[in-house]
């Protein structure tokens, strides 16, 4: 072994050889007696010292009984780590240098290397320098500092020349630029230079500086773009209404991120709750915390539908309590610590809509009106404008006679509410105001009536005010009712409709026992049929069973949803037992019901659990019992009531 080259780590272990490894017991550069100026032994640390004010020396060396003569560079890598080459000839041996055994390790490694001196404006570099431009060495030469310039972009000469002075200067160790280049084919790609004075004029001038280029077109390109969908992805968040998060499933239960959009919606900053252990769980209503932990809890177990939707109250910053909704998913990829993702709305987007709505419909003139109603109790419309008699159907003449003949085209119900208004105005002189409905030609509209009273002789009272058509406005506010209230894909009802209604009938029949029961559904196998007909097909699973089980409920039953293809029935005046009858008979009923997709027949089967009223009184509770009763149905083969 005449000739060989070595490449140490920073930390003086050997990484590559021109030699098998298995050919070397070396395994650490201090194994090596390297001796420097006529110094006995250099360690590693004083090698290293010296090589950061200069970038090679020569040394002699002793290695297996064997004397070599050589020298010792320090290269900088990309990511800022120094490896060392201990480039060796044996002292007998008259081969070529052993810089070629280093060149080709830098040939290997893809290092194109330059070599420039300062003050004559040579630039001395290898092949591999030109072909990063898409050239060859001889087509490019000769090469000065300005080759490096014409090629570089405009836009960081500046960068370049100010990168260089802080080396000169001792600012930085290393000069280092990442910038774009123009190649043979008109193309700017991104290389990276690193390099470093190597001697100095008398004076201090640096004379020679010596570096590397490396091409990092490919891996820059990858950041830049990571970077711009990181850009787009933030400004998504901060567009949308949710707040996103991902919070820790341990018992901390951190938040370790959330989107900038928790501050418009709750009040917080991301600096107020990001980390701090319970902080989330601390600013959900108590009453609504049993209900919070059962759905991440559930969400852990539920592989085959791994979403669950959530309502509950929160405490924003400014003390205002305001519904949640908050779709969670838990991750356990193996790759960190599990965490749940998800994101948070709030429902009172749809209150403060359906103010506004109301509000509105306040605005516009409709039929202007004046009524009155004297000490004996008749009433009649003095004055009405010319809308009057096409929103009731009446002449003015008429009305001017007789009110009675004017609520007789209202709505019974609403006539008694309107009758009311008005002898409560009669008596306390407050306005008045009240809605109603009018049905003519088959069609119903919704009206509004809006008017101030004043005392007139003789013990009457005259109104001035005047009707507007609010029949937009009702049905959106009907229309949001439902849709706060019930499921959009199965018409069901929901969760929070669910645990109102039973709180109301509770207090209802707070003075004697009541007795009702609580029926867990969910749908067997739903994953596969998702997977094998597609989630369209499972939709229409879901729709279509629900449509055969409501046809076995009675009117005062509730069936909601609770998230996915959980569902509860709540079943008033109904005794475990006869809940246990009426399940046994909702699953013979949806085993033998066969659903029509696209043409194919899918069957599908539920398993329930079934808890009742006598064995608690509290709703969590029994929600409780009966998703256990539902899941050991599951652990015995489906299809059944537990």
């Amino acid at each position: 072994m005449h000739t060989m080259s070595l490449v140490f780590n920073e930390q003086g272990r050997l990484i590559a050889s021109t030699h098998s490894f298995d050919d070397l017991s070396l395994r650490n550069i201090d194994e090596l007696v390297i001796s420097y100026r006529n110094q006995q032994q250099i360690k590693f640390p004083s090698l290293k010292e010296i090589l950061q004010k200069q970038f090679r020396i020569d040394v002699y060396i002793e290695f297996e009984e064997q004397v070599y003569s050589g020298n010792v560079t320090c290269v900088a890598k990309v990511d800022g780590q120094q490896e060392f080459i201990v480039s060796l000839k044996h002292a007998t041996d008259n081969s070529s240098s052993p810089n070629d055994k280093m060149i080709n390790i830098l040939d290997s490694a893809r290092i194109a290397t330059w070599e420039w001196n300062i003050t004559s404006d040579e630039l001395h570099v290898n092949e591999l320098w030109a072909n990063i431009l898409g050239y060859s060495l001889e087509s490019i030469a000769p090469v000065t500092y300005k080759t490096w310039q014409d090629h570089l972009h405009p836009d960081y000469h500046h960068l370049l020349a100010q990168k260089l002075n802080a080396h000169y200067v001792g600012k930085e160790a290393y000069f280092e630029l990442e910038s774009p280049v123009l190649n043979h084919e008109g193309e700017w790609i991104w290389v990276k230079d690193i390099g470093r004075v190597v001697s100095r004029l008398s004076n201090g001038e640096p004379e020679w500086v010596f570096g590397a280029r490396i091409d990092i077109n490919r891996s820059k390109m990858a950041q830049l773009e990571l970077e711009k969908l990181q850009e787009q992805l933030d400004e998504l968040m901060a567009l949308s209404p949710s707040v996103i998060y991902k919070m820790a499933s341990d018992r901390d239960a951190k938040i370790l991120f959330v989107s900038s959009g928790v501050e418009r919606l709750l009040g917080y900053s991301a600096e107020e709750l990001v980390g701090k252990p319970h902080w989330w769980c601390s600013h959900i209503a108590e009453e609504d915390l049993a209900e919070y932990q059962r759905c991440t809890e559930l969400t852990k177990e539920r592989s085959y539908h791994p979403i669950m939707d959530c309502e509950y109250r929160f405490t924003k910053a400014n003390g205002e309590s305001v519904w949640l909704v908050d779709r969670i998913r838990y991750v356990d990829s193996g790759d960190e610590p599990a965490y749940f993702v998800g994101s948070v709305i709030d429902l009172s987007e749809f209150i403060t809509l359906n103010q506004h709505l109301k509000s509105l419909s306040l605005l516009p003139p409709g039929v202007i009106y004046q009524f009155e109603k004297k000490a004996d109790g008749h009433m009649s419309f003095p004055y009405v404008s010319q809308e009057f008699e096409h929103v009731f159907g009446v002449s003015p003449k008429v009305a001017a006679e007789d009110a009675l003949r004017v609520f007789e085209v209202i709505h019974p119900d609403d006539v008694k509410n309107i009758l009311n208004v008005v002898d409560q105005s009669f008596l306390d002189m407050s306005d008045a105001e009240c809605e109603f409905r009018i049905t003519r030609d088959d069609k119903t509209q919704w009206y509004y009536f809006q008017s101030s009273p004043i005392q007139q002789g003789e013990g009457s009272v005259l109104w001035s005010g005047q009707v507007i058509n609010i029949t937009d406005r009702k049905n959106m506010e009907l229309q949001l009712e439902k849709e706060s209230t019930t499921d959009p894909l199965t018409g069901t009802y929901n969760r929070r409709f669910l645990l109102n209604r039973v709180k109301e009938l509770k207090q209802q029949h707070s003075e004697h026992d009541w007795v009702f029961s609580l029926i867990s559904i969910d749908f067997d196998h739903f994953k596969a049929v998702n997977d094998d007909y597609g989630h369209d097909g499972g939709d229409a699973v879901l729709k279509q069973t629900v449509k055969c089980i409501n046809k076995n409920l009675r009117d005062k039953d509730v069936f909601a949803r609770m998230g996915g293809e959980e569902f509860v029935i709540f079943l008033p005046d109904t005794s475990h037992q006869a809940a246990l009858i009426i399940a046994e008979r909702i699953r013979q009923k949806v085993e033998h019901n066969v659903i029509q997709h696209r043409k194919k027949k899918i069957s599908i089967t539920i398993t329930q659990g079934v808890a009742s009223s006598t064995q608690s009184d509290s709703i969590q509770e029994l929600l409780k019992i009966s998703d256990r009763a539902l899941y050991l149905g599951k652990k015995r083969g489906r299809n059944c009531v537990v």
